[in-house]
């Protein structure tokens, strides 16, 4: 599966697999080479789970970046992130 490749890339570079980052992932994994904004990752994540904050998931998506897990763009003023492996 492919979301088992992105938890082994996180655990390869030191990050923990928490609830938040697997739901994150397994969010992007089911949008592929599309690039989302964070507004509409949360507004969509926020459906899956209610108490996640924005915080959260902002702060994991620029992990992710810096890992080298997420490529961003800058698509009509607005940042996209989509899944780079």
């Amino acid at each position: 599966m492919l979301k088992t490749k992105y938890l082994t890339y996180l655990k390869e570079k030191g990050c923990n697999c928490t609830p938040q980052r697997t739901m994150i992932l397994s969010y992007l994994n089911d949008y592929g080479d599309t690039f989302i904004s964070l507004r509409t990752m949360m507004k969509n994540i926020k459906k899956q789970n209610p108490h996640i904050t924005y915080r959260t998931v902002q702060r994991n998506i620029y992990l992710f970046v810096e890992i080298g897990l997420l490529t961003t763009m800058i698509i009509n003023g607005q940042e996209g992130f989509r899944l780079n492996l």
